[in-house]
């Protein structure tokens, strides 16, 4: 059996969601990232992540360790109800380079089902159709995260660009890759030739 805690909160939580702690200034939560995956791996997890409210900068400290994926609890209202909730929003996949020329991670989240979010240029804007199998955003961090935000927001949508995504994914065979390829090149070397000719002519 595969196990992972889904919510736990790193220093990263600053604000404190019980009123006794935000009265004190003292923040939700005080163990450092990496602490929290050296405890989780002590007490047996597969896998690790973290849910800090409305900020992924706690699980991103220890993202780049095997078997972690980004998480966060997200605060959110419904319109006319006072009460605000906490959302699980587990499984996140951001793409945030501006040089990639190909985009592997790209294609693995759309290959596992997941809805991509990915800077709007290099090899991810080639992989990605904007609104049908992800999200291309200007590099910049206020719409990279209002696009990770409305994804959190609206389940309809996370469903929809992951189906979009997978069915992209699938018609990136080996066959069809290295058909691209081949295509390529005797295009290019049939352009040599025709201006090899023309030179000797």
């Amino acid at each position: 059996m595969t196990r992972v805690d889904l919510h736990c909160h790193s220093s990263a939580s600053a604000v404190a969601g019980l009123a006794v702690q935000g009265t004190l200034g003292l923040p939700e939560c005080a163990t450092p990232p990496e602490e929290v995956h050296a405890l989780a791996k002590r007490r047996g997890m597969d896998f690790v992540t973290i849910t800090d409210h409305d900020t992924i900068d706690g699980v991103l400290a220890i993202a780049d360790r095997p078997n972690v994926f980004v998480s966060e609890e997200l605060t959110a209202a419904f319109r006319g109800e006072p009460q605000r909730v906490h959302v699980l929003c587990l499984g996140i996949t951001r793409f945030c380079s501006r040089t990639d020329t190909f985009g592997q991670v790209v294609l693995e989240a759309q290959a596992s089902g997941l809805p991509v979010v990915a800077v709007g240029e290099g090899g991810p804007a080639e992989l990605i159709a904007d609104g049908r199998s992800g999200l291309l955003c200007p590099a910049r961090p206020e719409p990279l995260a209002a696009a990770v935000a409305g994804l959190a927001g609206s389940r309809a949508m996370r469903e929809r660009l992951a189906r979009g995504g997978l069915a992209a994914v699938r018609e990136r065979t080996w066959d069809t890759a290295l058909g691209r390829l081949a295509a390529g090149w005797h295009a290019a070397l049939a352009r040599h030739a025709a201006g090899a000719e023309r030179r000797t002519a």
